[in-house]
């Protein structure tokens, strides 16, 4: 699980509660409270960990970015012919 701000493409990949928490950038007091709340509940942490892996294998695995490298150059070159 991870602790991020919803900045760029991380609200993406985390999902608040279930892969991990999402905070408003630069909301010192929420990070303070969730921090606390991870660190009091570490059942919380255990219970996410399945979800991350499952994210974490089917949309950024090697394999994933692999085949969508490979889709994505495929159609380039075959927008050019």
């Amino acid at each position: 699980p991870v602790l991020a701000s919803d900045v760029g493409g991380v609200g993406e990949l985390v999902v608040h509660d279930h892969t991990g928490w999402l905070l408003a950038p630069e909301n010192l007091e929420a990070l303070d409270d969730t921090l606390a709340l991870v660190l009091s509940v570490p059942t919380a942490v255990a219970s996410m960990r399945p979800a991350c892996r499952r994210i974490a294998e089917g949309r950024v695995s090697p394999a994933v970015i692999a085949t969508a490298y490979r889709e994505c150059f495929a159609r380039a070159l075959a927008s050019r012919s």
